[in-house]
C-alpha cells in the first residue's frame, strides 16, 4: 500500500486510489483506521486529513500572503480527460443530479427578484 496523505501530489498511476472522504473536523481519526485495515493491499490511499493540521495551515498562510505558495502545498486531484461541453450535456442523463442543479437555478432566479 502507497499512502499519501495531504498536501503531498498525488500522480495518477495504474494502481487502484482510494480517496478517503468523509469527516475530518469534530471526529475520530477513521482513516488511521481504513489505513490499518487495508495496509496489505496494492492499493494508493489518499488522505485529506493532514497531521498537525493546524501548523501546516498557519504555515500555509504564511506563504500565502508572503506570495510564496506553490502548486506543491496543495491537494490536487485532477480529471483523466478535460471537461467539454458534451461531458457536461452528458451529465444531465443522470436524473440523480437533478435536484441540485434545479436547487442552484431556485437560487438564482430568488436572488436575482431579491437584488
Amino acid at each position: 500500500m502507497k499512502y499519501i496523505e495531504s498536501p503531498d501530489y498525488y500522480s495518477k498511476t495504474d494502481k487502484m486510489a482510494i480517496f478517503l472522504a468523509g469527516g475530518i473536523t469534530d471526529c475520530t481519526d477513521w482513516q488511521l483506521e481504513m489505513v490499518n485495515l487495508l495496509k496489505d493491499l496494492d492499493i494508493i490511499l489518499l488522505n485529506p486529513r493532514r497531521k498537525n493540521f493546524r501548523d501546516k495551515y498557519n504555515s500555509f498562510i504564511k506563504k500565502l500572503h508572503a506570495g510564496k505558495a506553490e502548486k506543491t502545498d496543495l491537494f490536487v486531484v485532477s480529471p483523466e480527460k478535460a471537461i467539454n461541453s458534451l461531458s457536461i450535456i452528458g451529465s444531465f442523463k443522470s436524473i440523480s443530479i437533478w435536484p441540485f442543479y434545479f436547487a442552484i437555478i431556485a437560487m438564482i432566479i430568488v436572488i436575482r427578484n431579491v437584488l
